[in-house]
């Protein structure tokens, strides 16, 4: 039997800027569906990108249950990185910062990464 995972991001945090200031922006995690032993990836989707010139935020995902594999992602042509930190199992740091001075712009949904996980235990 197929369990869909669902990735909350929690502890959201992103550091936003532009020439008017922090605008509403949505992103999202994809949902994925496995079973114990296989891999499962999900999309980070990113919508209603207004002059956004950086980010940092944390995603957190049960560890007992999820082990992180691998994360991969650009946005703008500039790679955003994603490291689960060793001494923080359960976490994945993202952080995108394209020293650009007009920033990047999107109202259209688009995917700016991916992260995979090995389904360890069903829930």
């Amino acid at each position: 039997m197929k369990i869909f995972y669902h990735l909350l991001l929690s502890g959201l945090l992103l550091c936003l800027s532009s020439a008017i200031g922090a605008q509403p922006l949505t992103i999202t995690v994809t949902d994925a569906t496995g079973s114990v032993g296989q891999q499962a990836c999900v999309d980070l989707v990113g919508d209603d990108f207004d002059r956004v010139s950086g980010m940092q935020f944390t995603i957190n995902y049960d560890p007992d249950v999820l082990t992180f594999v691998s994360a991969t992602g650009t946005l703008n042509g500039t790679v955003v990185s994603m490291i689960q930190p060793a001494f923080a199992p359960g976490q994945i740091r993202l952080q995108w910062s394209p020293f650009s001075t007009t920033g990047f712009t999107s109202f259209d949904p688009f995917v700016f990464g991916t992260i995979c996980f090995t389904i360890t235990q069903s829930v």
